[in-house]
């Protein structure tokens, strides 16, 4: 079983959620990260 329970995933092809996206990982970026490594990116359940 990988997840706890339910879970959701961002859909990135709504404009506020790409903002909202942007908005958590912005620190990041302007801290000088080149990329962040999202694993389990892919709509996957597994129990």
């Amino acid at each position: 079983e990988v997840w706890p329970g339910p879970c959701v995933f961002p859909d990135f092809t709504q404009a506020k959620v790409r903002h909202w996206w942007a908005n958590l990982v912005k620190d990041f970026i302007c801290n000088g990260a080149d990329g962040i490594w999202n694993d389990m990116n892919e709509p996957a359940v597994s129990k």
